[in-house]
């Protein structure tokens, strides 16, 4: 009875970690200017949270964030946005 117990635990506990897995996403993008130079750097936050990371030298980023989300890109001198 305890062993069935467990196994029926166990099973349970893996599914919602995988609910929760499905959950998240990665977010990869380029932060780029108008004319299409990257923007190293660059601050991208998931709103609402206290993610966050920066640009590389090539102007990209890649963050975990909860579906669906939205980000906020912002830089000194540059004007914030949120995606």
């Amino acid at each position: 009875m305890i062993t069935k117990l467990k196994t029926a635990f166990l099973a349970v506990a893996m599914l919602c970690f995988i609910q929760l897995q499905a959950q998240t996403s990665l977010i990869s993008g380029t932060i780029t200017t108008a004319d299409g130079m990257p923007i190293p750097g660059i601050s991208v936050k998931v709103k609402g949270t206290s993610q966050g990371v920066s640009t590389d030298t090539q102007g990209k980023f890649s963050i975990k964030s909860a579906n669906p989300s939205v980000l906020i890109i912002s830089g000194i001198g540059y004007q914030t946005r949120e995606f």
